[in-house]
Formats: structure tokens, C-alpha cells, sequence
């Protein structure tokens, strides 16, 4: 008999699949955009975990950036609080700058969910595969697969046998 999960479950399954532990959670800023000081916009900094998308709307409501530009910097992390932060930067048309190291969660859930995304010169997306305890996890790379396709970017699950 098929089994059908809820949001819920694939968030709950996905924490536990992919989540990565980290000592500090993702940092954000209202800063000046370097190449027009008079606008600002919103800086992130860290690893993506729970908590990030309150703490992204927290300040876009106490102190609104005057362009919707994410400028992200981040090695990824949690992937249920990846997916939860891109529905809220999708939601307000946010366009993601990746600058200097955009990985895993970053360049696969938070990357593709910008109104525009682009890299800053010299800046790398990382992207690999969901894994666990018992390597590769179908589950988890087919859900971040269907979320890339759902926001328009081409994704191709790469399988490589050794």
C-alpha cells in the first residue's frame, strides 16, 4: 500500500536526513550594496538552520533593506529550513546574489528561489547529492530536485556507481 506523506512528515524526514549540525545559525544584516551606497540590501552569512526564516522576516519588518536583493554567503545546512527560507524569499520576490561560497542547501534550495539569481565574480555554487548514515538518499534529492523544477531551474540527478 503506497504510502502518503504530508508537508510535515517531509519536512520532519528531510531535518533528519540532511541536516547538517553547526555551532551557528545563518546571520543577517540590512548593509549598503557596494557598488550604489545609497541602497541597501539584505546580507546573509552562515549555515542554514531552523529559525532563519524568522529571523529573515524579523528584519525586513523592523528594518526594511530598500532593494529585495539577498546577498548570501553560506556552505548550506538544514535542509527543511532551506526549503522553508526559499518559500519566503520566493513569496516577497527576493533576487539572490550568491557571493563567494554558495553550497549544498544554499545553491540547491535557496539559490533557485530568487525572482533573479547570480553569482558575484569569483563565486562558486557547490552541489552535490543528499546523503545519510547509509549514503545516497533518493527521497531527499528527488524533493530538492521537484522544489529546483518548481521555481524554473534545470535539474538532472546525477548518479555516479562506483
Amino acid at each position: 500500500m503506497p504510502v502518503s506523506l504530508t508537508s510535515t512528515t517531509w519536512a520532519l524526514a528531510l531535518t533528519i536526513i540532511a541536516g547538517i549540525a553547526s555551532a551557528s545559525a545563518m546571520s543577517f544584516e540590512i548593509t549598503p550594496y557596494p557598488e550604489h551606497p545609497n541602497t541597501t540590501v539584505v546580507r546573509a552569512n552562515g549555515t542554514i538552520e531552523h529559525g532563519d526564516t524568522e529571523r529573515f522576516v524579523d528584519l525586513l519588518v523592523t528594518t526594511p533593506p530598500s532593494a529585495r536583493i539577498l546577498v548570501i554567503t553560506s556552505l548550506g545546512g538544514n535542509v527543511a529550513a532551506a526549503l522553508a527560507l526559499a518559500n519566503e524569499i520566493e513569496a516577497r520576490e527576493f533576487s539572490i546574489m550568491g557571493d563567494g561560497e554558495c553550497a549544498s542547501a544554499c545553491a540547491q534550495i535557496l539559490f533557485p528561489a530568487g525572482f533573479y539569481s547570480v553569482l558575484t565574480p569569483g563565486s562558486v555554487l557547490g552541489i552535490h547529492s543528499c546523503s545519510d548514515a547509509s549514503g545516497r538518499n533518493d527521497l531527499c534529492n528527488k524533493e530538492i530536485a521537484k522544489t529546483a523544477v518548481k521555481r524554473g531551474f534545470p535539474y538532472v540527478l546525477i548518479s555516479i556507481e562506483k
